[in-house]
């Protein structure tokens, strides 16, 4: 019988242009895991447009990269 590899917390995953993180975090108040965006690789878009991010900001605002910088 194959066995599935586990894998740690501290282990990242890969999706199709994204790295995933399991993060726990609090929902509604009840724990729970959740994969968690913590790279990209290729393209990223919004509504149909390229639009050019940031992997982490201090603020919400600072997750996209603006025109004028």
């Amino acid at each position: 019988m194959e066995q599935k590899k586990l894998i740690d917390i501290f282990d990242k995953i890969f999706s199709t242009g994204v790295h995933l993180k399991p993060v726990e975090c609090i929902i509604n108040g009840e724990k729970q895991w959740r994969w968690v965006a913590v790279g990209f690789e290729d393209e990223t878009f919004f509504e149909g447009e390229i639009i050019d991010v940031y992997d982490f900001a201090d603020s919400f605002e600072g997750l996209i990269l603006n025109e004028n910088e």
